[in-house]
């Protein structure tokens, strides 16, 4: 007769409880290392962006590209305008700019960092969320756009309307980081822009996106891309948009960059 070999309860429930126990050891591990990549990935992002950047000043005499937006008037003229349609040229990508849907339709993939699960600011032209724009915000306001201001011309961080060689410290300078909330990103309340008007859409309190284990990737004036932890304040209901006190969309109204009043290397030209 032969003998039917099958396990026992007690065999298979320790086979389990070892599963188990692999499991929890190696999906904390699994994680870090998914995140590391993304980080790695959204980096290498910033990193191609600086380059094409780069590019952009050798046919523009040396300018560093300027920070637009169209958030009222989003005609052709203006769209084409915005950085992240001036550099199409320079990662090969030849998209029609007719319409804004166009532009959501033919973003390239390194516009978007792989943890950024809201790419597309709060309130931008009246457009649901889901579609897609991009992830990362020029360090700079500039003064040909009056509708941020009333007084004379104001003129914020390296993408406000600067040179390279008019950056003093191009190695500590923030020109790009990483946002889910508009395509560019200053200081509203340093002391320098008090006396101004200043729409605070594009205020670090409201923009930054720390989504790298509360820290975010900045790309500096130099090309080298670093990165930099969060820094917790208070949270403080006028620096919240309110599509975002639902939780609803990735934001750390907690988490703030150091301001212009305590960096201003960081910052730039114009605070």
């Amino acid at each position: 007769m032969k003998k039917r070999f099958a396990f026992t309860l007690v065999e298979l429930l320790v086979v389990i409880s070892v599963i188990a126990a692999l499991l929890a050891i190696l999906l904390p591990v699994l994680n870090r290392a998914r995140a590391n990549a993304a980080k790695i990935v959204c980096a290498k992002n910033l990193g191609q962006i600086s380059i094409a950047m780069g590019a952009y000043a050798v046919d523009w005499q040396n300018q560093i590209i300027t920070a637009r937006e169209f958030f009222f008037k989003p005609t052709k003229d203006n769209i084409s305008k915005t950085w992240f349609v001036s550099l199409l040229p320079y990662v090969s990508k030849k998209v029609s700019i007719n319409t804004v849907e166009d532009i959501f339709a033919n973003s390239p993939k390194i516009w978007f960092c792989p943890k950024d699960k809201d790419p597309y600011p709060t309130g931008f032209y009246n457009y649901p969320h889901g579609k897609t724009l991009t992830s990362y915000a020029l360090n700079g306001l500039c003064s040909d756009n009056e509708v941020y201001w009333s007084g004379p011309p104001l003129k914020l961080g390296p993408a406000g309307g600067f040179t390279y060689a008019q950056i003093p410290q191009p190695s500590s300078c923030m020109l790009m980081t990483e946002t889910s909330y508009a395509s560019q990103i200053y200081d509203a309340e340093h002391k320098n822009v008090q006396d101004f008007t200043v729409r605070r859409d594009g205020h670090h309190r409201m923009t930054s996106g720390f989504y790298h284990s509360q820290s975010m990737n900045v790309s500096y004036v130099d090309g080298h891309v670093g990165n930099i932890k969060g820094r917790e304040v208070d949270a403080d209901e006028k620096y919240i948009p309110s599509n975002y006190k639902t939780g609803k969309f990735l934001f750390w109204p907690k988490l703030t960059l150091p301001t212009a009043n305590e960096s201003p290397a960081f910052w730039g030209p114009g605070y």
